[in-house]
């Protein structure tokens, strides 16, 4: 799962924020979904109202329809393009969304024989009210603002309360902040969560390794709130003196949301200051974030060291994860298993290549239980290769491990436990490698 700027403590502090406005959201299959593959996008629309499922699947091999029926966040249902009439099983898990398309046999029954599996990712839901433009404008100058004035000095820790007037000192990023009048703040997972009790709050998230460009490309994607709704860049990134600056927001059906993101550089550390309300505060907000970031200052870190040897330890290395679920079954199917394997390979070059699989078992179930036997079947599909440049970074109290493909974009995951401590190998995204050594591939 990408992290990024969207690290779970960075959702956390979001869905607190979220929580005091007082959003809700709608869950079921509704949405739109994605699916990236050797090059090639698949989109998939759906509508889930009432049990009735409809919506579209587009791609290279062209428009498809698709109408089903649903039961909780499982469906069935045939997908036709006005010729073809194809097979479609449907059961979301998180995020994510799994697909198993099949063509019908002679007796209009799906032929387990030609099952594929698609697993699709849940878009973020975009902001539909002032939608950024094909190229859109760099963001509004944040206005002048002095540095909150510091009363006291704490170091910072997790789980610490700051009051008003407390200059905060993360000694290893060699970062400082101010907490402004009239905020209170408290340290969590590695970044600093401030509110007002008015519906107004940030967050600040301590860096250090990262260049302007990964700092800039992490700024540049949403900050997931949930895994359908984020708020989403409406401007592009401005830069000046030694700051980024990124407006966001997301609309809901309970209101909008906005959101001003300033990362402030210093020579190898930073910080990334992210302020939040509802857009009636647009003015605060920005009051709020320009404040924050004036009193951001650097001293000197003590992280080069650990970066340079988790930077060595990686290099040459090839990192494993193997997966494997089973599901008891539902209404459309009976107990079934699916099993997955991503390996990447970095190079100490800064060169990296990844492939992944998946395999999948089930069994449908005969409506009623009467007819035709209930039907087996598996069901495969690659990710492909692919490759790019790899860098790691410290964000808050994790390495990152960004991945920069060579047909663009950025993803990133928290990597830990490099030392294999407990004779555990390291994990990546919170989960223990199954396999992790030199690699063959580098040259």
């Amino acid at each position: 799962m990408p992290f990024g700027f969207t690290l779970e403590h960075m959702r956390i502090g979001v869905v607190l924020l979220w929580m005091l406005c007082s959003f809700a959201l709608a869950q079921g299959l509704s949405g739109e979904y994605a699916l990236n593959a050797d090059g090639q996008t698949m989109r998939l629309q759906l509508r889930d109202a009432g049990g009735q499922l409809t919506g579209t699947l587009s791609g290279s091999s062209g428009t498809f329809q698709l109408q089903g029926r649903s039961s909780g966040l499982e469906a069935e249902a045939i997908l036709s393009d006005g010729q073809e009439r194809l097979y479609v099983y449907l059961k979301r898990e998180g995020a994510q969304l799994r697909v198993i398309v099949m063509e019908f046999d002679a007796n209009d029954q799906p032929d387990q024989s030609t099952a594929q599996e698609y697993v699709f990712t849940a878009q973020i839901q975009a902001s539909t009210a002032n939608p950024p433009a094909t190229k859109p404008n760099p963001a509004p100058a944040l206005p002048s603002a002095t540095a909150p004035r510091a009363t006291r000095t704490a170091e910072w820790r997790n789980g610490a309360k700051f009051a008003p007037g407390t200059r905060v000192t993360a000694k290893a990023h060699g970062v400082a902040f101010v907490v402004p009048a009239g905020f209170n703040a408290q340290a969590q997972s590695g970044a600093a969560i401030l509110g007002n009790g008015k519906g107004i709050g940030a967050l600040i998230l301590p860096f250090y390794g990262a260049s302007s460009t990964d700092v800039a490309a992490l700024m540049s994607r949403p900050l997931e709130v949930t895994g359908d709704v984020a708020l989403k860049p409406v401007s592009a990134i401005t830069s000046g003196r030694n700051r980024l600056t990124l407006r966001y927001a997301a609309d809901t059906p309970r209101g909008r949301v906005i959101a001003v993101g300033v990362a402030v550089l210093g020579q190898n550390s930073g910080a990334a200051v992210f302020a939040f309300s509802d857009g009636t505060q647009g003015k605060a907000v920005d009051s709020l974030a320009a404040s924050l970031a004036a009193g951001v200052t650097f001293s000197a870190s003590t992280l080069a060291t650990p970066l340079q040897q988790a930077r060595a330890a990686l290099g040459g290395k090839y990192l494993n994860i193997f997966s494997y679920s089973s599901l008891p079954g539902g209404t459309y199917t009976g107990a079934s298993d699916r099993s997955s394997s991503r390996t990447w390979n970095l190079c100490s070059d800064g060169r990296y290549t990844y492939q992944g699989s998946t395999e999948g078992r089930y069994t449908l179930l005969t409506p009623g239980g009467a007819g035709a036997p209930d039907r087996t079947g598996v069901a495969s599909g690659s990710n492909g290769a692919s490759g790019g440049r790899w860098r790691l970074i410290v964000v808050g109290e994790q390495f990152l491990l960004l991945l920069y493909p060579a047909d663009g974009g950025v993803d990133d995951y928290a990597v830990t436990n490099l030392e294999r401590r407990g004779g555990k190998l390291p994990f990546v995204d919170g989960q223990e490698l199954s396999s992790f050594g030199q690699n063959s591939v580098c040259r």
